[in-house]
């Protein structure tokens, strides 16, 4: 599970301000270990230590054998089960789509046409490849170093936005200028520059009311 969320009021709830300062950092840390963990709200008393006592007088947590709980976790988060649904489900259509490529009929002109134009690029040596002075210009407002080894699905992101922004004139120029006025607390990405595009122009970012993103 890659994040969970905090309500942003959560600064004026009474239970949150009857904490301490390290009895909040606990409070995260436990968040961030059960959803790194997949655990639907579990967390062993080792994580907790000497905070364990007082997480459960506050009615920030539960025992149960083995641990603690958050109580209402699955009301407010993804669950394990249902993440498990969601990369099921797209495993499956991942196969039936692959299942549906490998039983589409070919006919022996389509056949010869792939093996003539693969024995042509084998036999043809490959042009460099064009820069992409927008692509650069995102690549360095997100802190990416571009000309490392980018996995497909980190590249991908990167094309995806991308592609936004070159769809709305986006220029190098302009990129730059606006990913100076991100101001939202999350690391800028590619995904969140071409999300917050328009506000970006004003110099204010359009955060979802009441709530706040936090990566586990």
């Amino acid at each position: 599970m890659e994040r969970f969320w905090l309500a942003s009021r959560l600064r004026d709830d009474a239970k949150w301000l009857a904490l301490k300062a390290e009895e909040k950092v606990a409070v995260i840390e436990a968040m961030c270990w059960t959803a790194d963990h997949e655990e639907d709200g579990f967390v062993p008393l080792e994580i907790l230590g000497e905070h364990a006592p007082r997480l459960i007088e506050t009615g920030w947590m539960r025992e149960v054998p083995g641990g603690l709980c958050f109580p209402k976790w699955k009301l407010h988060q993804i669950s394990r089960s249902k993440l498990n649904a969601k990369r099921k489900a797209a495993k499956d259509r991942m196969k039936r789509a692959r299942s549906v490529r490998a039983n589409l009929p070919r006919t022996s002109r389509e056949v010869r046409s792939t093996e003539e134009r693969r024995g042509e690029e084998r036999s043809t040596p490959l042009a460099p490849r064009k820069r992409d002075a927008l692509f650069e210009a995102v690549a360095e407002a997100c802190g990416i170093d571009w000309k490392a080894d980018l996995t497909d699905s980190a590249r991908g992101s990167m094309n995806k936005a991308v592609a936004q922004l070159r769809g709305v004139g986006a220029t190098p120029e302009e990129t730059r200028r606006r990913a100076a006025n991100w101001a939202y607390p999350a690391k800028l990405t590619p995904a969140g520059l071409a999300k917050q595009w328009p506000s970006l122009a004003l110099g204010t970012v359009d955060v979802p009311a009441g709530w706040t993103e936090v990566g586990s």
